[in-house]
């Protein structure tokens, strides 16, 4: 193959590599907090932490951030928010596409 050959993402292809929506995702280790209230829909902030890492405090600003994106919300219980986590449409749309990147590595491990 020589480099005449070979394909280079077109403008709109680039344009996903740089957005900087999947990119804060991707550094911020936030895409596993995504995926952890997508498994266990209506845990807590502190649930998270327990899960994951003691570092509360670096857990509960990714989820500040989830929220502030709009990929996570407060749930809604008789009218009143309580501090049960939920995702969003978008974040269930995301959350959904990693649980399927996941189950792609895993066929192949």
């Amino acid at each position: 193959m020589t480099a005449d050959d070979r394909q280079y993402p077109d403008e709109k292809e680039m344009q996903i590599l740089r957005d900087d929506d999947f990119i804060d995702l991707e550094q911020r280790y936030a895409m596993h907090v995504l995926l952890m209230i997508h498994r266990y829909p209506g845990c807590l902030k502190a649930d998270i932490a327990d899960l994951s890492d003691p570092v509360h405090n670096t857990k509960y600003s990714r989820v500040q951030y989830l929220i502030t994106k709009g990929y996570v919300r407060y749930m809604n219980v008789n009218g009143k928010q309580t501090k049960k986590l939920q995702l969003t449409e978008k974040g269930k749309r995301i959350a959904e596409c990693v649980e399927q990147m996941h189950s792609i590595l895993r066929e192949y491990d």
